[in-house]
């Protein structure tokens, strides 16, 4: 019973299906800390967008593996690469057909986060340390596009940038578990770029500024979650041994991001 489930998460894991899980819940948090009503269909749009761009990224990174790879996300992926590109393929199909039911100023935005995405789906081979930062960016934009309204006043700043950081500290995080698979199949990351001797400097620097920063938001549950998010990233970090096994340091890292849903049931 607990293979089968292990099996089961890591085979969702490997689809980034908890990846656009766990972005919806993070834009259902930031929906309520800024009291702003957001459609389902929009949060469906969000979903899927999430997953199509990781799973593209990661087919992309399948095929430029000229061996077998050696992480287990993209030997996932070169084993089903023919069906996933299919895949892929409809499911934008579908992505596409439903913008045109979703408010229009979210349409533009998308749009134009589209045009990033897409460059930086080209340019991502050769960013070292911006990468991540890259990634960590997008991600939070993506998840605030369906909740802005016009409003700078309404937009959390300490908290939107404490929650960027927690996404760039869980991309620098999984890019050290990843370091020697990085190297052995010819991909670059932070750790490449800074060293990995001076990669815990950079992750405890990273977790304190995301601790300062969230001093001076003025949601208190909304930044606890936040810190908790980190302070769990932190604990893999510091628990190599353990979360290393069947890359749990992924499992658990992308499921962090589950947690601001809590703030949502309260």
């Amino acid at each position: 019973m607990f293979y089968t489930m292990r099996k089961f998460f890591q085979h969702v894991n490997a689809l980034s299906l908890d990846v656009a899980i766990g972005t919806v819940c993070s834009a259902l948090f930031f929906a309520k800390v800024m009291r702003v009503n957001v459609q389902p269909l929009t949060l469906l749009v969000l979903g899927l967008s999430v997953w199509v761009i990781y799973t593209t990224d990661h087919l992309m990174d399948a095929v430029k593996i000229k061996k077998a790879a050696s992480s287990l996300r993209h030997q996932f992926h070169q084993r089903h690469y023919r069906f996933l590109k299919r895949f892929v393929i409809m499911v934008s199909l579908i992505t596409a057909c439903l913008l045109f039911f979703i408010p229009k100023p979210v349409l533009l935005g998308g749009l134009f986060l589209s045009v990033l995405v897409i460059v930086y789906l080209f340019i991502h081979l050769y960013l070292k340390i911006l990468k991540e930062v890259c990634i960590a960016i997008l991600y939070t934009t993506g998840i605030l596009l369906p909740l802005y309204d016009g409003s700078m006043s309404k937009l959390p700043g300490f908290l939107i940038i404490a929650f960027t950081l927690t996404a760039l500290l869980n991309l620098i995080i999984f890019s050290w578990f990843d370091r020697h698979k990085d190297t052995a199949d010819g991909n670059s990351s932070i750790i490449t770029f800074v060293g990995e001797k001076n990669i815990t400097w950079w992750v405890h620097g990273l977790f304190a500024g995301i601790c300062v920063i969230l001093l001076f938001a003025k949601f208190l549950i909304p930044a606890m979650l936040i810190l908790m998010m980190g302070t769990i990233m932190i604990t893999i970090f510091h628990l190599p041994a353990y979360f290393v096994e069947n890359e749990r340091y992924r499992t658990w890292g992308d499921a962090i991001f589950f947690l601001p849903v809590i703030y949502v049931l309260i």
